[in-house]
């Protein structure tokens, strides 16, 4: 989204889904003489508790990075660099030359705490980072809005075969696509919230299991029951 310098290659690189295969497809910016430091910002595909980081220096063997820090935020819209809305993720960290290196993210990342919607990436004291990879978990809200934005661009006929294959009717299938785009809470009007014991109420023709089905399709798979302490 932003980043302080492209003077050489710029930070959109660093997402990219390939392996560098040279400095010139990575983030290297110019050589930094003064004090400060360079920072990309990068916006999370969706909203989610990260677990885990991998930044990668291939072949930048003797202008990589010295150290990084990673800043997280939780706004939407996703706040200007220098705002403090800002948060430590991972404190600063020395990185080797032509190297992986796969870092441990916060506690937070079994999904307590806020999801994280973007990163603050800081490096020290210049960029010269191939890839950077987040992983971690994605918040339930974000898989719901994610699930109803795939189903609702489908083509008519790959939404019906869809619906279809989670056991509906094929009348009841081509009338339920009909129906896009679907709202957020359509599940909610039906009676079904992932992870609940069993729908309220649901359309003729549409069985428990089909209703499920397309549930897990739209909001994700329901979360396993919480076992009981002690």
């Amino acid at each position: 989204m932003a980043s302080s310098d492209d003077f050489y290659t710029a930070a959109r690189l660093l997402n990219r889904p390939d392996t560098a295969r040279s400095m010139g497809e990575g983030w290297e910016t110019r050589r930094r003489r003064a004090a400060g430091h360079d920072f990309a910002v990068l916006r999370l595909a969706f909203a989610g508790h990260i677990r885990q980081l991998i930044v990668d220096t291939a072949h930048f063997k003797y202008n990589a990075s010295a150290e990084i820090a990673v800043q997280a935020c939780a706004q939407e819209p996703v706040p200007a660099a220098d705002s403090a809305a800002w948060t430590p993720l991972l404190g600063r960290t020395r990185l080797q030359p032509d190297t992986r290196h796969v870092l441990a993210g916060p506690a937070s990342g079994d999904g307590d705490g806020e999801p994280v919607t973007a990163i603050r990436l800081d490096a020290f004291p210049d960029g010269g980072i191939s890839r950077l990879r987040v992983i971690g978990r994605i918040s339930p809200a974000a898989r719901r809005l994610a699930g109803y934005r795939w189903f609702n661009s489908l083509p008519a006929d790959q939404a019906v075969r869809c619906l279809a294959g989670a056991g509906l009717p094929p009348e009841l299938a081509s009338e339920l696509a009909g129906r896009r785009p679907l709202g957020g809470d359509w599940l909610a009007g039906l009676g079904q919230q992932t992870g609940a014991a069993r729908p309220a109420r649901r359309p003729a023709g549409m069985s428990a299991g089909a209703l499920g089905a397309i549930a897990a399709m739209l909001a994700g798979p329901a979360a396993p029951p919480a076992e009981p302490a002690g």
